[in-house]
């Protein structure tokens, strides 16, 4: 037993060429996959080329939306200065009002 160990041994050392032979069987499969596979390395720049331009759109399309959502905050607080000059607007008008009216009052009063 000691004889087939060792002659096991070797032929496990012969096995990688057998696993070699083993693999050309897969490979014709491969090399069918690779022949079905031919023509999109043709039509590979047209998709390459394809695949660029829509990075480069999904880029300019983040771009311009980041610029969007920066422009909206920007009119967003100026919206919400501009509600707040109103406010303060209107109540010193409303006030001007309440005074004016109370003057009107005392000299309609006195004729």
């Amino acid at each position: 037993h000691g004889g087939r160990g060792e002659r096991e041994g070797e032929r496990g050392e012969t096995m990688p060429p057998k696993k070699k032979a083993a693999e050309p069987e897969a490979t014709p499969a491969l090399d069918a996959t690779a022949t079905a596979a031919e023509p999109p390395p043709e039509a590979k720049p047209t998709e390459v080329l394809e695949l660029v331009t829509c990075r480069q759109k999904l880029q300019r399309t983040r771009q311009a939306q980041r610029d969007l959502q920066e422009s909206n905050r920007s009119l967003r607080d100026a919206l919400a200065q501009h509600k707040f000059e109103q406010a303060e607007i209107f109540a010193y008008l409303n006030k001007e009002l309440v005074q004016k009216s109370k003057a009107v009052a005392q000299l309609e009063a006195r004729v």
